[in-house]
């Protein structure tokens, strides 16, 4: 192969050669790096999800969410059905980690009638923002889940949050 090759991009990277010929090491944990043509795949979106849960539970919640930022975010049709649990998981470091309560509960309050589990879990996390503040508030929130909702899991859990909190018990006007 010439060095005039090399000046390709596709072909230094295809070949992990620099433009003076050397050979490159390719980084074992690349960035999500998508092909311009193809778009990302669904393997390079799982591995922006395991990492973004990796940066969670090693006490690196910013670095997490600006990751899941950029999932909820990508309008890549790839991420459609990632997108929901994107920001599920940005709303619930951002309440419960990070502190930014007022922004967490836009996302929930988004999320509230989204498909499968995760709109389930917005509605409970929705609830989980009173809990310290107003633990009144917090039952009644989950009374009205467990006595109304459509979804008989959904009633289940906040059946069981009420115990689980301690909130079955709690003394509220």
């Amino acid at each position: 192969m010439s060095a005039a090759h090399l000046d390709d991009p596709y072909l230094t990277e295809l070949h992990n050669a620099s433009s003076s010929g050397e050979r490159v090491r390719t980084p074992k944990n690349p960035t999500l790096q998508s092909d311009p043509v193809m778009g990302p795949q669904v393997s390079d979106v799982l591995e922006q999800l395991e990492r973004a849960e990796q940066l969670a539970t090693r006490d690196q919640p910013a670095a997490a969410v600006t990751i899941y930022e950029s999932c909820a975010d990508d309008e890549d049709p790839t991420y459609n059905p990632y997108r929901d649990l994107c920001r599920l998981q940005l709303a619930r470091l951002l309440a419960f980690e990070l502190g930014n309560q007022q922004r967490a509960r836009a996302l929930f309050e988004l999320l509230v009638g989204a498909p499968s589990d995760v709109g389930s879990e917005a509605s409970l996390a929705l609830c989980e923002l009173d809990l310290e503040s107003d633990p009144c508030q917090a039952r009644a929130c989950l009374t009205k889940l467990a006595d109304l909702s459509s979804e008989p899991q959904l009633a289940r859990e906040a059946k069981s949050l009420l115990g689980r909190w301690r909130l079955d018990s709690e003394v509220c006007k």
